[in-house]
């Protein structure tokens, strides 16, 4: 007599494997997602922290060379405020003395946003900085005139404006005004 006992066999099918490897390679793109979202606001988070930097080295630039801010000098006659963005050219002079070229306070004022502008085209991508007077300080696309924002109102505030980009593929498109400017700016008292 032949014994016909049915042996149960235990273990997963094709399917059930299929469907277990479907389900953790979504899970996997869903954690590489999280850490491409954490890796570009840690990047957004570093050039917010240099961009405050920034800022804060010119605001004391400024404070140091006051005379630079203000329309009339001692003798109360009219003068160029030198931090102004309008104010013409930025060079790097060279030279402390008495007679020397930043021993004035326009050429301080030169050397400063000469300096400042290299900084920050060196530690941001696509950045420019302006310094201006400007009620409405958070507005503005770049360091040009055009599109900074900036009103330069004697009765506005001083302001300081930083732009840049996240990527620095970004700032090379074929508009105007690149699609992702991140702004900072920074209001200082005074005149």
């Amino acid at each position: 007599m032949i014994n016909h006992t049915k042996t149960i066999h235990s273990g997963f099918t094709l399917l059930e494997v299929l469907v277990a490897v479907l389900v953790l390679s979504f899970g996997l793109l869903g954690v590489a997602g999280l850490l491409l979202a954490t890796v570009q606001n840690n990047t957004i988070a570093s050039q917010r922290t240099t961009a405050t930097f920034l800022a804060q080295d010119m605001a004391d630039r400024i404070r140091q060379n006051i005379n630079a801010t203000k329309p009339y000098d001692a003798n109360n006659n009219p003068q160029t405020v030198h931090y102004l963005n309008s104010a013409g050219v930025y060079r790097n002079c060279y030279g402390t003395g008495p007679a020397g070229p930043c021993s004035t306070p326009q050429g301080v004022a030169e050397r400063d946003l000469f300096l400042w502008r290299q900084q920050i085209a060196a530690s941001l991508p696509g950045g420019s900085g302006v310094v201006c007077k400007d009620l409405m300080q958070d507005d503005g696309s770049n360091a040009n005139a055009a599109t900074n924002g900036c009103d330069n109102d004697q009765f506005s505030p001083w302001v300081i404006k930083i732009f840049w980009v996240v990527r620095g593929e970004d700032a090379i498109t074929t508009n105007a005004t690149p699609p992702n400017v991140q702004r900072f700016s920074m209001m200082l008292g005074g005149t």
